[in-house]
């Protein structure tokens, strides 16, 4: 009787049905996160040194900086002193620019001056499709950051200083106390990066890749998955998480 190397109920690994290696069985149960080669394959995707390669079994604390507070959609809301007024300045967290990984540019679509929790503030264009950010709090608008207009990268290069996106007045008090502190974000980024891992393993079994792409080695480095999943199903996949 031949000794077995894998339980009968053993399956293609998620990587394998989507074309991205030749041949691999699955035999940890689909548990992606202790499965070294899914680290790998991941490894390659995340280019070694960015945020997310970064997340793991814990958030390194300058993640979420303890200065502000952070919305459930991946932004954060700090108030800054400036002259005699409650100024509160807007911008998205390092998981969601990490997410969102380059930029074209950084539309405002702000038409009135008091904004309210949830009303769009800005479109960011990724070159393949737009992705709408809203407000986590209510206020009066004062103003966009109109540098990010000339320089659209700092949006996710410098996500809590020089890529803040708005600053308003006022916040209102209720929406302000539906924001979480860092510890607490740290904590649900932990949960998101889970759910966005498997959320991506389940397209890219349906992605169809570029015509006549040929099966891939588990060695190659793959760059950009924005390209594997056709540009707008990046965006849907976004859309689940910053927001």
């Amino acid at each position: 009787m031949p000794f077995q190397v894998l339980a009968p109920e053993a399956e293609p690994c998620v990587w394998m049905c989507a074309g991205l290696i030749n041949y691999r069985l699955c035999d940890h149960g689909f548990d992606c996160e202790s499965c070294p080669l899914d680290a790998a394959l991941r490894g390659h995707m995340e280019a070694g040194g960015s945020v997310l390669a970064r997340l793991d079994s814990r958030v390194p604390q300058d993640l979420f900086p303890a200065d502000r507070m952070y919305s459930a959609g991946h932004l954060w809301v700090r108030a800054i002193s400036h002259a005699d007024a409650h100024i509160w300045q807007l911008g998205l967290d390092a998981f969601a620019a990490a997410l969102i990984g380059c930029v074209s540019a950084v539309r405002s679509v702000i038409h009135r001056e008091v904004v309210q929790r949830g009303d769009p503030v800005c479109e960011v264009d990724l070159g393949f499709g737009v992705l709408e950010v809203a407000s986590p709090v209510s206020g009066r608008f004062l103003r966009g950051n109109a540098e990010l207009g000339i320089h659209p990268h700092q949006l996710v290069t410098d996500p809590y200083s020089a890529g803040w996106i708005l600053e308003i007045e006022g916040a209102d008090a209720g929406s302000v106390l539906k924001l979480h502190t860092a510890t607490i974000a740290s904590q649900q980024t932990l949960q998101d990066l889970s759910r966005f891992r498997r959320s991506l393993a389940l397209r890219l079994l349906t992605a169809s890749g570029p015509k006549g792409r040929a099966p891939a080695e588990a060695s190659e480095s793959i760059q950009d998955l924005r390209q594997i999943l056709c540009g707008e199903r990046y965006v849907d996949l976004l859309r689940q998480f910053v927001h």
